[in-house]
Parts: structure tokens; C-alpha cells; sequence
């Protein structure tokens, strides 16, 4: 089961705005569910800020030449890549990275890698990073082990 009693969302800065507040959410084993809100925009940033963000993350994962063009187009990896920008354009003060480049070649995968360690170093945030890759593990600080009794850590 998963509770989740008052939920609130903030964005601060010089014009603070509240996204939503006081959710509450009960899910059961099966419980399938879908929750909608407003697109994936750049929420309470003004328009020309919003662009320019946009266009430094897509620059930052190496798809600046790719800006507009439609998914349809776009390869598996920089599919990927653009995933990743999307996570990233916010600023979030975490980040939740599954196998973010199990799709790319060696040498984008260091550019996404070291990418994700310098946002969340930059932004304050948290960053895990699920993976197999012994070489994207070493570009974190610390590298834990998920086994049937728990995590414990990996040593150098």
C-alpha cells in the first residue's frame, strides 16, 4: 500500500507560485492509476526564460540542432537524451536516473553522466542512479549495492 497525506507542491523565487496542496493518496496492490495535470511546460517561468532553459538543456545533452525536430525523427538515443533534458530543464532537487543511458554510445553516455552529476552538484539537489554499468556508478560519489538483506556499500 501507498499513503500519501498532504502533498504540496511550491516553486520559490522572486514570484513564489503554489502548484497544488494538501493532496492526499491511497493506493492498494492492483491499483492502476493515472494522474493528469498541466504539460510538462515550465511552470511559472516566464516565456523567454522558458526558451532559453530549453535550449541550453537540449544543447547540454548535445541534441541543440535537434530542437525542432518531431519524435518520429529523433533515434532511440536521442530520445533518451531528450528525456533527460526534460528532467533536467526544471532544476529538480532530485533526480531519479534508471539506466539513463543504456541507449547511448560510450562516449554521449559520459557527456549524459557527467551532465547529471554537474546538475545535481549545481543545483543542490539529490541524484540516484540506478544501474549495472560499473563505469556510470563511478561517476558518482558512492555506489551501494541493492541485495535481498538491503543496501550496503560498495567500496572503492
Amino acid at each position: 500500500m501507498l499513503s500519501i497525506h498532504g502533498l504540496t507542491k511550491l516553486y520559490g523565487g522572486p514570484r513564489p507560485r503554489t502548484v497544488f496542496t494538501d493532496v492526499d493518496l491511497e493506493l492498494e496492490a492492483g491499483d492502476y492509476v493515472a494522474v493528469m495535470g498541466e504539460s510538462l511546460s515550465l511552470l511559472g517561468v516566464a516565456d523567454a526564460d522558458a526558451v532559453r532553459r530549453v535550449a541550453a538543456t537540449l544543447a547540454a545533452v548535445g541534441l541543440a540542432e535537434r530542437a525542432t525536430s518531431p519524435p518520429r525523427e529523433l533515434s532511440g538515443g536521442e530520445l533518451q537524451r531528450v528525456a533527460i533534458a526534460r528532467a533536467l530543464v526544471h532544476g529538480p532537487r532530485l533526480v531519479l536516473a534508471d539506466e539513463p543511458t543504456g541507449n547511448l554510445d560510450p562516449e554521449t553516455a559520459g557527456q549524459v553522466l557527467g551532465l547529471l552529476r554537474q546538475q545535481v552538484k549545481a543545483n543542490g539537489a539529490a541524484g540516484i542512479l540506478v544501474t549495472h554499468s560499473r563505469v556510470a556508478a563511478e561517476t558518482c560519489d558512492r555506489t551501494l549495492l541493492l541485495t535481498a538483506q538491503g543496501l550496503r556499500e560498495v567500496k572503492p
